[in-house]
């Protein structure tokens, strides 16, 4: 189940189990039990105005991975309010959408974003995940509904369907699914404009919510067949024509002075057993989405890893030109692959790449932390890791790439010996900190230069 605590005292405040997961329970008093997944996903926490009592609220939604086919929405406004009989002043649980609502509702691995869309209602806005299955959720039955992928933008008070968008992509003998999405306000309204999410067939889509009228919020790109046929930004593929998986949330950015959107998104799966003998290789890109789709490799820039050893890497600085529409990274490992939400942060592209464990009885492998220029892919002008823990940032934190005895090369990356997530990040003054926690059950602690940023007064307004 899901449980919210009390930060100061850690008192457990709130405990909820979905009907979704519900029918499971009986399982965990059986002596045979084997491991059954339940309340398996991060919820998104946000403040959305009601239009039904015309007041603010703070709002829990969540999906359960590979607990279920559903998301669920909690009214967590006030935590003292919460009670099992009935008497809290407003309605905690608001409501549920699993695959009884939608037989196209895959399990839920999407992450819900909460935003206000242009019709004025705040929504829910999600994926459908993966594996489809029939609308009575059997896990035993695998005969999928239809198999493609779908977003969803869900009436944040009630869980009604606003919209329900269809890519037209994917089949029943390979079901497609839609990852988390990333919703972005272009003008500064905050207000949704559009909508980025990658799905199992490498492709990134736009979608275009724009319009006050939700019938017309659709695919953003559209060939010239009759019936027009719906087209991503662009399909990721290796360079034999692989398609790649995209199976994480993208990070958004202005592109190259101020103009148009930066895509930022890995590629590779982590989903099952059969993901863990996959030596495919695997893809960071950075798109830029200038108005139009575009496919292939010639209109981005390659960037490479140029030097690696068994702590750490160093990737190439190859110029983007003019006519470039972003750049790509190959992931040089053996089964190496991006299944953690990239992070944009000053001017960098964060991101964790993962090498599990081939063996199916064992949770571990390798990662490596990335940081680079955004907007170019190159490895950054200063390393941002401080190599030798002496909290200073200095020539010791490089290294020497050519023999020559000299520490001069910045750093691209550091090496894990444990599987890690996206990590948490702690600024100070003139220090930053990123929290990982392992796949042995430690936190980890990485001690960075943050580089040049913005800090102090950023405006001011003359009040009289």
């Amino acid at each position: 189940y899901l449980s919210g605590f009390d930060a100061d005292t850690l008192v457990e405040k709130i405990a909820y189990v979905p009907a979704t997961v519900f029918r499971n329970l009986d399982a965990l008093t059986n002596t045979n039990y084997t491991h059954q997944y339940y309340v398996d996903g991060s919820p998104t926490i946000e403040d959305a105005y009601f239009q039904g009592d015309n007041k603010w609220h703070t709002v829990l939604v969540s999906g359960l991975n590979n607990g279920g086919q559903g998301v669920f929405a909690l009214d967590i406004t006030d935590p003292g309010g919460f009670s099992e009989t009935g008497t809290a002043p407003a309605k905690v649980v608001l409501w549920e959408f699993n695959d009884a609502d939608d037989a196209d509702m895959g399990y839920s691995y999407s992450q819900p974003a909460i935003v206000r869309m242009q019709n004025g209602q705040w929504a829910a806005v999600f994926g459908n995940g993966y594996n489809n299955r029939d609308a009575d959720g059997s896990r035993n039955d695998d005969t999928v509904t239809g198999g493609n992928a779908y977003l969803y933008i869900v009436n944040i008070e009630d869980g009604s369907l606003i919209r329900k968008i269809d890519t037209g992509v994917g089949t029943n003998s390979t079901p497609n699914g839609l990852a988390t999405p990333a919703v972005i306000d272009t003008n500064g309204d905050f207000i949704a404009d559009a909508i980025y999410a990658g799905d199992l067939n490498g492709n990134m889509w736009k979608f275009d919510v724009s319009s006050t009228d939700p019938a017309l919020w659709d695919v953003a790109f559209y060939n010239t067949a009759v019936p027009p046929v719906a087209e991503p930004l662009y399909i990721a593929m290796d360079s034999s024509g692989n398609r790649q998986p995209i199976t994480t949330r993208p990070d958004v950015s202005r592109g190259p002075n101020g103009l148009y959107v930066m895509v930022f998104f890995g590629t590779g799966r982590y989903l099952g057993s059969p993901d863990l003998t996959d030596t495919s290789t695997q893809t960071f890109y950075g798109i830029l989405d200038s108005g139009s789709r575009f496919t292939g490799r010639t209109d981005l820039v390659e960037q490479t890893v140029t030097y690696q050893d068994s702590n750490y890497r160093v990737t190439s600085t190859n110029p983007q030109t003019t006519t470039s529409r972003g750049w790509y990274l190959d992931l040089p490992d053996t089964g190496e692959r991006t299944v953690a939400n990239p992070l944009l942060r000053a001017g960098r592209i964060i991101f964790v790449t993962t090498i599990p464990d081939s063996n199916i009885c064992s949770a571990g492998g390798d990662s490596w932390l990335m940081e680079l220029n955004a907007l170019t892919g190159s490895k950054l002008n200063v390393t941002p890791f401080d190599l030798n823990n002496d909290a200073l940032f200095s020539l010791e934190d490089y290294i020497d790439t050519d023999g020559d005895g000299t520490k001069d090369t910045a750093v691209a990356g550091v090496k894990f010996d444990e599987l890690i997530p996206t990590p948490g990040i702690l600024p100070d003054e003139d220090t930053e900190y990123k929290y990982t926690s392992d796949s042995s059950g430690n936190l980890d602690v990485t001690v960075e230069n943050p580089g040049p940023r913005n800090v102090g007064r950023q405006s001011w307004g003359q009040l009289r």
